[in-house]
């Protein structure tokens, strides 16, 4: 009797165990794509790529979440709540560790110097405007404006340094000289843009983003 209740226990245990084994011998998932999504309504995030079968859960910035669908090629998760504009860090975790992709919410900004110039990149996710300021000051914790998702984290005294539309969902790249304030050469110098989106009027600030001083390392 306790042999054949062995058997029988080993018998059920089999397709967990193959399943685990698959997962530790099939080839790491690989991620192509994370689509953006705008970060004050997120959802559900798709995930593209190939060997996404045997991922068994999936974070964003160290936070779980569900799986909703996933065909190996695609994966789909959520849903998220509302986030901050910036980069999320999407970690898939499978049998032999994870593998980490990068999920851009909406409006983002990012910027390098080049000598006394920033060269900026912003992403809209789809067609709208932007203002785009810099500062060397920045503000401690992002000031409400009625109206616009986020906040504002560059004082008022910001100058404004580039304007233009999206003309659809792909990002661009501006380039505007880096001011001179008596002082505070050397210092960080600081970027916001405030967009808007031309579906629906919605409006948001971006992710905050800084450049080395002049004469400092980038």
């Amino acid at each position: 009797m306790r042999q054949s209740l062995a058997l029988f226990l080993f018998l059920a245990g089999l397709p967990a165990f193959s399943a685990v084994l698959e997962a530790q011998t099939a080839p790491p998932p690989i991620i192509s794509s994370i689509p953006s999504r705008r970060a004050s309504d997120p959802e559900r995030i798709t995930v593209l790529g190939a060997n996404l079968g045997i991922v068994t859960e999936v974070r964003l910035d160290g936070v779980s979440f569900p799986i909703t669908r996933n065909t190996g090629n695609r994966l789909v998760f959520g849903p998220v709540p509302p986030q901050s504009p910036g980069f999320g860090q999407v970690e898939l975790v499978f049998g032999r560790g994870t593998v980490e992709g990068v999920l851009a919410l909406t409006p983002t900004l990012s910027a390098i110097r080049h000598g006394q110039h920033v060269e900026a990149t912003l992403e809209n996710g789809e067609a709208g405007t932007f203002v785009l300021a810099g500062s060397f000051r920045s503000l401690p914790a992002p000031v409400q404006e009625p109206g616009i998702y986020f906040g504002r984290l560059l004082p008022l005294t910001a100058v404004p340094l580039a304007a233009g539309l999206f003309a659809d969902d792909q990002p661009i790249t501006v380039r505007a000289k880096i001011p001179i304030e008596l002082g505070l050469i050397g210092a960080p110098f600081h970027l916001q843009s405030r967009n808007s989106m031309s579906a629906d009027g919605f409006r948001s600030y971006s992710n905050p983003a800084s450049v080395p001083g002049l004469g400092q390392h980038q």
